[in-house]
């Protein structure tokens, strides 16, 4: 953009826009310098702007300063206009001040990644909300939780995953889906379930050493 000519101004907002939270603009009071506006706004971009609420997202000081990069090498966006130096100090500064989490990569020393996401109250993460639901389908009864429909959803899976045949004998007939631990119930891994026709299923029972 030139800057001796003024912006033509933005797009109607029927679409490619996300929303900035109210709670937001409240704490940008709290913000006196423009690089940790930007790098903020920028990871709210890339985070909220796809939906992803609770997802760190890698994104680069090169990134930061001249726009995301695509998978053929393209700029999806034109960054912050930020230095190197404006990027560092923005994203430290909004590290410490609450607006951003960090996860940091250093398994090669040589090429350091760090992972963004938007600072969330703890009361409002997903993953307590998560906790608070396994929490509750744990306190059901096994009869009442086989009801739910977090189990239908888990049970449905495991019999895709199986191609809805027996995983002993291939059978396609009367399938359960059988629990080979309770361990993680509301939250099964794909290998705590195994799909088995009732005859094969009523040997599970008898023979806790049946291999698969």
């Amino acid at each position: 953009m030139d800057d001796n000519q003024p912006w033509e101004g933005l797009s109607f907002p029927n679409e490619h826009f996300f929303k900035v939270p109210n709670g937001f603009i409240e704490a940008m009071s709290h913000i006196d310098n423009l690089s940790e506006l930007k790098i903020v706004l920028y990871v709210m971009r890339h985070t909220w702007g796809f939906q992803e609420f609770d997802k760190h997202k890698k994104i680069t000081i090169d990134e930061f300063m001249r726009g995301r990069k695509m998978k053929d090498g393209s700029r999806m966006d034109s960054g912050t206009g930020l230095s190197n130096r404006a990027v560092i100090d923005g994203t430290e500064k909004a590290v410490r001040h609450g607006f951003l989490e960090c996860e940091t990569d250093k398994r090669d020393l040589g090429r350091v990644k760090k992972h963004y996401r938007l600072k969330i109250k703890d009361t409002d993460k997903p993953e307590r909300k998560e906790e608070a639901l396994i929490s509750a389908l744990r306190a059901l009864s096994y009869e009442e939780y086989l009801q739910t429909p977090e189990w239908k959803e888990r049970r449905k899976k495991a019999l895709s995953y199986a191609k809805h045949r027996c995983q002993v004998c291939n059978s396609r007939e009367d399938l359960n889906v059988h629990h080979r631990t309770y361990e993680r119930l509301g939250e099964e891994l794909p290998s705590d379930l195994t799909v088995l026709c009732h005859g094969c299923h009523g040997l599970f029972h008898h023979n806790r050493d049946l291999t698969d």
